[in-house]
C-alpha cells in the first residue's frame, strides 16, 4: 500500500519486480521504493524542522535570559543612580545649611562689630602673612593693601607671635591684646585677638583670627574706677571739713 506504509509484513517475490503484503495485495517494487524514500526524506525533513524548532526556541530562551540579566543590570544601575543623585542633593542640602550658618555667624560677627579673617604663610616661620578671607568689619580696624599683613599693623610683632602661637595648644600663646590704629580717624583701639590654627583644613599654613575690639569696654571701666576714686576723695574730704 502507499499510504500508512508500511504496516503489515511483505515477501518479495523472485525475479518478478513484484512485493506481496501480508494482506495478498500486490504491490509494484519501484513504487514501493519510491514511496518508501520520500517517507524516509520527509521523516528527515520534519527532524531537521523540529531540530531547528527546537534550536531557535533554545536560542531564544537565551536570548530573553541574557535580556533578563541585562535587565537587572540596568536596575542595579539605575539603582545605584539613584543613590548617588539621592547623596548629591543630601550634600548640596548640607552646603546649603553650612552657607546659612556661616552667613549667620557672618552677619553676627559684623553687626557686633567684631573682625574676623584668615591669614595664610609660607611657614610657621615665615613673616609673610597674607589676609585671605575677611569680615566686612575688616576695613574698620585695619589698612587693607597686597602688601604682607604684618606691614600694615603698627603692632606687628604681637601680631607675628600670636599667629605663629596658633601652633601651640595652650591657650595662652593664641589669644592676647593688639593695639591697632583704626584707619578711618587714626584712633588708638585695643583689641582682643584669638587666633586658631586651620591649616588641616585649609591644606597649608593659616590661622583663623578673631578680633574684638574693647577699647570702649575698658574706657567704661576706667571711667568707672575713675568715678569711685573721686566719689571717695570726696567723701574723705567731707569727712574731715565737716
Amino acid at each position: 500500500r502507499e499510504e500508512g506504509f508500511l504496516p503489515e509484513r511483505t515477501t518479495t517475490l523472485a525475479h518478478s519486480g513484484t512485493i506481496i503484503s501480508s494482506s495478498g495485495h500486490m504491490v509494484d517494487e519501484a513504487r514501493f521504493l519510491v514511496t518508501m524514500r520520500n517517507v524516509t526524506e520527509k521523516e528527515r525533513a520534519w527532524a531537521e524542522k523540529e531540530a531547528a524548532i527546537v534550536e531557535k526556541q533554545r536560542a531564544w530562551a537565551e536570548k530573553e535570559a541574557a535580556m533578563g540579566e541585562k535587565e537587572a543590570a540596568m536596575g542595579e544601575k539605575e539603582a545605584a543612580i539613584g543613590e548617588k543623585e539621592a547623596a548629591i542633593v543630601e550634600k548640596e542640602r548640607a552646603l546649603k545649611e553650612k552657607e546659612a550658618v556661616s552667613s549667620k555667624f557672618a552677619y553676627t560677627l559684623d553687626e557686633l562689630g567684631d573682625v574676623v579673617f584668615t591669614a595664610t604663610a609660607t611657614s610657621w616661620e615665615a613673616a609673610d602673612w597674607r589676609v585671605a578671607e575677611r569680615s566686612k568689619s575688616f576695613a574698620q580696624l585695619f589698612r587693607s593693601g597686597n602688601a604682607p599683613l604684618l606691614d600694615f599693623v603698627d603692632d606687628s610683632q604681637a601680631l607675628a607671635a600670636l599667629l605663629a602661637g596658633a601652633r601651640d595648644t595652650s591657650a595662652a600663646a593664641c589669644k592676647g591684646e593688639l593695639t591697632v590704629v583704626r584707619p578711618t580717624d587714626g584712633e588708638a583701639r585695643t583689641l582682643d585677638v584669638r587666633a586658631v590654627d586651620i591649616s588641616a583644613r585649609e591644606g597649608r599654613t593659616s590661622v583663623l583670627v578673631v578680633c574684638h575690639d574693647l577699647t570702649d569696654f575698658k574706657f567704661r571701666i576706667e571711667a568707672e574706677k575713675d568715678r569711685q576714686v573721686a566719689a571717695k576723695l570726696q567723701h574723705e574730704v567731707r569727712k574731715r571739713f565737716f
